[in-house]
């Protein structure tokens, strides 16, 4: 059974780039949503590039569960 690290130190290159790409593009969505200046072709140029496409993938995401709060906060 494989076992979670919470040490990012532990697991390999690859998918601490990959997690920090996860955060970026959730922090992206994150100033979107609450309207704060954010450049995302910067952003996008600090990520790794064989990550682009998980990137934007991951921006598609977020904004979909962003969209999905929002509908569900006005029903209250």
């Amino acid at each position: 059974m494989n076992q979670i690290t919470l040490n990012l130190f532990k697991i390999s290159k690859k998918n601490r780039e990959k997690i920090m790409v996860d955060l970026a593009s959730s922090g992206v969505v994150f100033r979107e949503r609450y309207n704060m200046p954010v450049s995302i072709e910067q952003i996008e140029n600090n990520q790794p590039e064989y990550l682009l496409s998980y990137f934007r993938k991951r921006l598609i995401y977020y904004r979909i569960i962003s969209k999905k709060l929002k509908k569900s906060f006005k029903k209250i």
